[in-house]
């Protein structure tokens, strides 16, 4: 048997050799002509061919082309990516339109990747055709305007690993049963997908073996059936990511759930669930909870019970559970424990019900760099809070805090957004504040700040967002506010012309944030966690007046360059170095007392998108340079003292009219008032609010000076006569006595004759 092997060992490595020479001398050097003719046809099926990845299909190896993909010995398509790049997520410049989906796509027998997200095909059906194209392992039909019933055909591709038709807000199906067949398929992307009346859903999920992620949101579900039975599912077992946001479930999660041993992210927000059950603490796999936006009324668990056996949980959600859900998790007793380290990095409680004091445990949560408590009804900040742990994000905004700016907060390292609106803290803004360098959104709006805007605010190079509005701030805007370097553009720093520099700058972390797995389909390859791209777990509550309305940045939104003073006493005229804030996006001074000039060089924002100047007593032209100002959406110059001609040019054409109202002397189409080169009265320059404020500071010195002296001259004049004059003294004590004992008798007669009448009358 030994000696037989050698000879049957040299035979076949000679049959190895053989065939690999063979099979080398008919291998292709490009793709199949079939094939390459099969993609020209699929092209021509599009209206703007010239767009994007398809303007690269020319030349005869279509293997080259961008977007397909193939075998590197077969030279067969086994690829087709035409998605958007993850970069400008749905909203790309090369915008894809068919009819619908061309059957050429039949002839490339070999293609196991299909991706079409993002091309619109305007309302038709997902072809069924697709169903027959049995090497699919990866399709991606999310965002694609697909409408009517989703073809049961797709349940005859037994190899799919990912299917994803989110997006397609018309598509709907009721029989969810041919998704059984998919015994493969591990990611399943429904977002948005109508399945109100898909009875046996989960009944169906749960037969998967292989499933690990199920993005079921916004799918209109009401309920959750499972038949009796089915507990130790595959499903249950394998389950990493589960999103049912956005529907309508209510009461309590199914305990059947509570089997999930490997569940890392799970997101039940906007619903209307009304319990946490006790089993979700068990789920020590957890990464990323988002329970918000629920009808929570009471809890099976505490919080700290909760925390404490979550040794990877990154992000806990509880907010807008309509004050409720907190008291009844018993928020700030007891301690965490069970963890030798805790790893949480965001904590978002916003409008939960949290009252009084911070809780105690938050220190041992040394990792945390997101931390939410806006909207609840905290008072004070506690003195060992600065030194617990080093946020990144501090919201504790629309509480009941007050009295001074608590000096705690100072010793917070690495804070790069601060917002304490809303409460009811006074004094002044301390100076400490200099010392957050990296600092990029401060909002103490809404208070009760006096005295003047502090310089050291100058010193936050980082600052993109500044928020004092409806204060009680007084004096000057700082001259120094040029130095707020985020808000510049230099232009010698960059190679391009800044018409093309993005204006909305995002906020970024010394290290970026834990993803969730619920990130972008758009570029996820089989075997990769999926994602959705409209809004993420993290909300912030960070509003911004702006364009006239108050908006809300949720922290997946990229943040205005925003510069907001309004509602305060500000006086002096606006500064020239005001200008350079050339990033500058919004632009609010309204409800001061502002005086002099637009400054000439407004026209160099050329980013800025809104600008409120109202309610203040400006006065002068408006600078017909402001013209050019193309991105300039929303104006408001209203109450104000402005005249002359309202500079011509479509951008000026198309504001409101009540923009510009409460200026007189103002003339031009937007306020119906034909201007003539005699006809308009130019007004009185206005005196200058500070001089007038200087001036009458004066008078109120000068009066006290003069009542002072009037009283030390006629009290020292008759009080010193009478001391250095002894006959005079003498003489004024007998008068004061002669009048006391007149008064006396004239009072003891008038009581006698009133006591007579008295008895008379009885």
């Amino acid at each position: 048997m030994r000696a037989f092997s050698i000879p049957m060992l040299l035979v076949l490595l000679f049959f190895i050799q053989t065939s690999q020479f063979c099979f080398c001398k008919n291998i292709t050097t490009s793709c199949y002509e079939g094939e390459r003719l099969a993609l020209l046809r699929f092209r021509e099926s599009f209206k703007n061919t010239s767009q994007g990845p398809l303007g690269s299909w020319e030349g005869s190896d279509c293997c080259k082309w961008k977007g397909v993909g193939c075998d590197p010995i077969t030279r067969h398509v086994i690829k087709l990516d035409l998605m958007p790049p993850p970069i400008f997520d749905y909203y790309y410049s090369y915008f894809l339109e068919a009819e619908n989906v061309n059957s050429s796509l039949l002839e490339l027998e070999h293609l196991n990747y299909l991706g079409l997200s993002g091309i619109n095909f305007h309302s038709s059906p997902i072809p069924e055709f697709l169903g027959s194209m049995r090497r699919l392992r990866y399709l991606s039909l999310s965002s694609c305007g697909f409408s009517g019933r989703i073809p049961h055909h797709l349940g005859n591709l037994s190899s799919l690993r990912l299917l994803d038709l989110s997006y397609n807000r018309e598509l709907y199906d009721d029989d969810m049963g041919w998704i059984s067949k998919l015994l493969s398929l591990k990611h399943l992307a429904l977002h948005g997908v109508s399945l109100e009346k898909a009875y046996n859903l989960f009944q169906v999920l749960f037969k998967l073996p292989s499933l690990s992620l199920a993005d079921l949101s916004q799918c209109r579900i009401t309920n959750i059936h499972i038949p009796r039975g089915i507990v130790n599912s595959t499903f249950l077992a394998n389950v990493e990511v589960l999103s049912l946001r956005y529907n309508a479930l209510q009461g309590s999660f199914p305990d059947a759930f509570q089997n999930m041993t490997s569940i890392k992210d799970l997101d039940l927000s906007w619903n209307s669930l009304s319990l946490i059950p006790h089993w979700l603490a068990n789920l020590h796999s957890l990464v990323h909870v988002d329970l918000s936006e629920n009808s929570f009324k009471s809890s099976e668990v505490s919080i700290e019970s909760f925390l404490g056996n979550m040794c990877s949980l990154i992000s806990l959600d509880l907010s807008d559970n309509h004050h409720e859900l907190v008291p009844s998790l018993k928020f700030g007793h007891g301690n965490l424990s069970g963890c030798t380290r805790y790893v949480l990095e965001e904590l978002l409680l916003t409008q939960s019900g949290v009252s009084d004091s911070f809780p105690t445990w938050l220190g041992k949560l040394k990792w945390l760099r997101v931390l939410e408590l806006s909207y609840n009804h905290l008072s004070t900040i506690p003195s060992s809070f600065g030194h617990s742990f080093g946020v990144a994000w501090l919201n504790l905004s629309n509480n009941s805090l007050h009295g001074e700016l608590d000096e705690e907060l100072k010793n917070i390292e690495n804070l790069q957004i601060l917002d304490l609106g809303g409460n009811q803290f006074s004094g002044i803004i301390p100076s400490w504040i200099q010392n957050f360098q990296e600092l990029q959104v401060l909002r103490l709006s809404h208070n009760l700040f006096t005295s003047e805007i502090p310089s050291s605010l100058c010193q936050l190079t980082f600052l993109q967002i500044l928020d004092l509005a409806g204060n009680k701030l007084s004096g000057l805007i700082p001259p120094c506010i040029c130095h707020l370097a985020s808000m510049t553009i230099d232009k010698n720093a960059y190679p391009y012309p800044t018409d093309f520099i993005a204006p909305t700058p995002t906020i970024v972390f010394s290290s970026p944030p834990s993803p969730s797995p619920m990130a972008s389909i758009a570029s996820v390859p089989v075997g990769s966690p999926i994602a959705s791209s409209d809004d993420q777990w993290k909300k912030e509550g960070t509003k911004q007046v702006l364009k006239g309305l108050e908006l809300d940045y949720t922290k997946t939104l990229k943040y205005l360059v925003n510069f907001d003073l309004s509602l305060n006493n500000l006086v002096g005229s606006i500064p020239e170095g005001l200008t350079c804030l050339s990033r500058l996006i919004g632009l609010n001074l309204s409800h001061n007392n502002l005086s002099g000039n637009i400054p000439s060089k407004m026209e160099d924002m050329k980013s800025l998108e809104s600008m409120d100047l109202s309610s203040n007593n400006l006065y002068g032209p408006i600078p017909p340079s402001m013209s050019t100002m193309t991105f300039l959406s929303h104006l408001n110059l209203s109450n104000n003292n402005f005249s002359g001609p309202i500079p011509n040019g479509p951008q000026f054409s198309g504001y409101d009219p009540s923009s510009f109202v409460g200026n007189p002397y103002l003339c031009g189409d937007p306020v119906g008032k034909a201007c003539s080169p005699k006809g308009i009265i130019q007004p009185e320059t206005p005196v200058n609010v500070e001089e007038e404020d200087n001036a009458e500071r004066k008078e109120k010195v000068l009066f006290y000076f003069v009542v002072a002296l009037g009283f030390i001259t006629g009290f020292w004049g008759s009080i010193g006569v009478l001391i250095y004059k002894r006959n005079w003294r003498h003489a004024c004590f007998r008068l004061v006595e002669n009048l006391a004992d007149i008064l006396y008798v004239e009072t003891m007669i008038r009581t006698a004759r009133l006591k007579k009448m008295i008895k008379k009358t009885q």
